[in-house]
């Protein structure tokens, strides 16, 4: 996991749930009050990526079990 990389955008109670595509927005996690894009987004080999590309994706810990919740239920949604 790189939440090392992103520790420095964090706020406190803070954690970084993925990386979205800058033209997304937040999209489907707009619903979840504490979500925010952060700045700079990296790969799995620690580098930078594109912030025309990705952006990171934060929310508020105690906000981790609804994001988890609606989450899952765009997974089972696709497998239908």
């Amino acid at each position: 996991m790189n939440d090392d990389l992103y520790m420095s955008q964090m706020k406190p109670n803070e954690i970084w749930i993925g990386n979205t595509k800058t033209s997304n927005g937040l999209g489907w996690r707009s619903e979840i009050k504490s979500a925010r894009l952060g700045e700079q987004a990296f790969c799995i080999d620690r580098k930078k990526l594109s912030t025309d590309y990705v952006l990171p994706i934060f929310i508020n810990k105690s906000d981790q079990p609804k994001h988890d919740s609606m989450y899952a239920e765009r997974m089972n949604a696709k497998k239908e």
